[in-house]
């Protein structure tokens, strides 16, 4: 055996046909192509002659791993060697090339359909891509195996010759029905090319990466640029790190998909390995009608009002540009909690995007409750939502959220009386979906988690706004805070996302509060705050009672009129009866 560090021409073919290529201690180590290869499992070492040898330590067989690299035996022999071996693949491959020499590719798809079938059988089925114009340029075929597992094998035309292999950049499946599709519709994405098709059956616009979870690094996406795309993956962990890798190179192309929204199927178990199929058939019995109604559900929860990913707003525009915008003339984009006591006081109907919030108010005023109100209003209409918890942990957080929207006080969660747990379950199960929507971030909080909320976020709260960290420690209090606001402003305009912050409140001021005197430590907070709020304290008697409204007057309003709103305090105690109250005491 040799182990010399410069491989063997044969050797050096087999590896630049190969990924994830590193050496070991006799030899290279690559992912094999013959099967979905997670780690590098295809040991391939050179010969005394300098042939490669090829081992599979998952079991792939020599000849799938040579079909399946785009080769034929005789590429791998070293010299002096004959080209001839008596394995029938290699008689499939050489007849099917119709050339006595080492030809990598096929004719036809057909020709190199029947190579494959001189050592796997008959396919049980096979699919067909085609480029946006409908012109086929490439084939995968499926063999189910005894054991219960799948088996695919590509054939790809790559330069004028029909290969074995799938080519460099690979293409979307269904292109030509993807470019003949209505581009407001969103496009699933899905895992597989079975599962493309049953989607397509169910009505819908869909496609795939080829080899699945494998592939989603090498295929190419531009086909997506400027769509709304739901990702849905197979359960299991393949299936996430496929949703991960092509959400990650969805956002980097150049105009990117102006939605992407993660789409898990409901009730599929974890590391199941369900999808559409599963799906389909278990969930809805074959009923393609009540399985396509859910699946819109889930998308118009999902997508709903989900913000724009496209480029960046730019930082200079003339008034000319402005004014040839086609939104120009239309009333702003606004985002709505659909909480008629905050949405209903906004000049728009709702809050503008690329806008900035401000609400102070007394400590242990329940400002925080006011906020996880609104906060789950926008969850609750399919926006995404970050909460940047400066103050509270997020398990008090959502604590909070699920007691309030279930009508009951906080330790109701450890109160062993049914009807409060039934509630709680029944309230949990209501609001799943929006409820992973809303993602809370500890603190400490810092620049690199605002900037980054607003990337990827709709709506942004910052609970509060003194607590951030800038990272220049040393500069004076006022100053910390004009780097905060200046940090906000410019991560919520360039994003377009909504930017909703607590403020402490200014201990000055005496008498009446006014703009002035609204907001803790800086100027900066009322000067670039586009709405400015102030909470008056609840009065004693208001705090001993079960319910009452906290009103916040509006001391600023860029595009229309100061009109104060008041939040509705539940402390719970209404959706208990006596006998439980006195359980719970």
């Amino acid at each position: 055996m040799s182990n010399n560090s410069n491989p063997s021409a044969p050797v050096a073919r087999v590896l630049s046909h190969c990924d994830m290529v590193k050496r070991s201690s006799n030899g290279w180590m690559a992912r094999c192509p013959a099967h979905e290869d997670k780690k590098p499992s295809l040991s391939i070492k050179q010969g005394d002659d300098g042939k490669a040898l090829l081992k599979c330590f998952a079991g792939c067989t020599f000849e799938n791993i040579v079909a399946a690299l785009g080769l034929v035996e005789s590429e791998l022999m070293g010299e002096g060697e004959s080209d001839y071996s008596s394995s029938q693949s290699s008689i499939a491959l050489r007849s099917a090339s119709k050339s006595t020499k080492a030809k990598k590719g096929f004719p036809s798809a057909s020709d190199a359909l029947k190579a494959y079938r001189g050592y796997l059988g008959k396919e049980a089925s096979y699919f067909t891509y085609r480029d946006a114009k409908g012109t086929p340029i490439g084939i995968v075929a499926r063999w189910n195996k005894t054991s219960g597992g799948k088996e695919y094998r590509p054939a790809f035309l790559i330069e004028g010759e029909w290969m074995p292999t799938y080519p460099k950049n690979r293409p979307l499946f269904a292109l030509d029905k993807l470019a003949n599709a209505d581009k407001s519709k969103p496009v699933y994405l899905v895992e597989g090319e079975k599962c493309a098709e049953l989607m397509e059956q169910l009505g819908f616009v869909a496609t795939t990466a080829p080899q699945g979870s494998s592939g989603a690094a090498s295929v190419d996406l531009s086909p997506l640029e400027g769509r709304k795309v739901i990702i849905i993956p197979d359960a299991d962990n393949a299936g996430e790190t496929y949703a991960a890798t092509i959400q990650t190179r969805l956002r980097q192309l150049p105009n990117p998909p102006i939605q992407i929204l993660l789409q898990q199927l409901p009730e599929a178990k974890p590391n199941s390995g369900d999808d559409i199929e599963q799906f389909l058939s278990d969930r809805h019995n074959d009923d393609t009608t009540a399985a396509a109604d859910e699946l819109n559900a889930l998308a118009a929860i999902g997508l709903g009002n989900i913000k724009v990913l496209g480029p960046p707003v730019p930082k200079m525009q003339t008034a000319l540009e402005l004014m040839r915008s086609p939104d120009f003339h239309l009333p702003p984009q606004t985002v709505n909690c659909n909480w008629i006591p905050f949405d209903t006081v906004q000049p728009f109907g709702g809050l503008e995007r690329g806008t900035l919030t401000v609400l102070s108010a007394p400590p242990a005023c329940y400002k925080t409750s006011a906020m996880l109100r609104i906060a789950r209003g926008y969850a609750e209409e399919g926006f995404r939502v970050r909460w940047l918890a400066a103050e509270m942990r997020p398990s008090q957080l959502a604590k909070r959220m699920l007691t309030q929207a279930a009508g009951l006080e906080l330790r109701s969660l450890w109160v062993p009386i049914p009807q409060i747990q039934m509630k709680l379950k029944t309230t949990k199960q209501r609001l799943e979906g929006a409820f992973s929507q809303l993602q809370f971030v500890r603190g400490p909080i810092g620049f690199d988690e605002i900037r980054n909320a607003a990337a990827e976020a709709d709506i942004v709260f910052v609970d509060y706004l003194q607590l951030i960290r800038p990272p220049e420690s040393k500069l004076a209090r006022h100053e910390q805070l004009e780097q905060i606001m200046e940090t906000c402003i410019e991560a919520c305009q360039s994003t377009k996302a909504v930017f909703i912050m607590a403020s402490s409140q200014s201990r000055g001021g005496g008498g009446e509060r006014d703009i002035s005197s609204a907001f803790k430590g800086s100027s900066a907070i009322e000067f670039s705050a586009d709405v400015a709020y102030c909470a008056t304290a609840p009065s004693k008697e208001e705090l001993e009672a079960d319910t009452f409204n906290l009103r916040f007057e509006c001391f600023k309003q860029r595009e229309g009129q100061r009109i104060e709103f008041e939040v509705p305090i539940e402390k719970g105690l209404v959706a208990l009866t006596d006998d439980e109250k006195e359980l719970n005491s």
